[in-house]
């Protein structure tokens, strides 16, 4: 993708900004946002991951691609889709409430810069 530093960590969070959207937004069972949000923003994530300097964001994402891609390879849609379709009930809330559980602490993290830079 060709994104570097504080690129690829506002591109990651725009991503998780539109899952978390979806996520709240959507009418539909939790394993179906989930194959939403994989397909549209969470294979992004995956991909603008390994270009984060933030060491314990780029964990969390490794670890979730590791739980998306389940036995396969690599996180692809295909992958991504078989893994999420044959997971109970109780992994597919896990993992939307890790999703939110990131989004809200990269939020968090963010508010927090520009209340540091607007006192400065």
């Amino acid at each position: 993708m060709g994104i570097d530093g504080p690129g690829a960590i506002v591109a990651c969070w725009e991503q998780l900004h539109e899952a978390v959207l979806e996520l709240a937004t959507r009418c539909a069972t939790p394993r179906q946002r989930l194959l939403a949000v994989a397909e549209r923003q969470l294979l992004i994530v995956a991909d603008l991951g390994s270009q984060l300097d933030d060491r314990d964001l780029r964990a969390w994402i490794a670890r979730l691609v590791r739980r998306l891609q389940g036995t396969h390879n690599a996180p692809t849609r295909s992958a991504v889709f078989s893994t999420i379709n044959a997971m109970s009930d109780e992994e597919v809330d896990a993992v939307l409430l890790d999703i939110i559980s990131i989004y809200d602490e990269v939020t968090r993290v963010e508010i927090i810069e520009r209340l540091r830079t607007i006192a400065a």
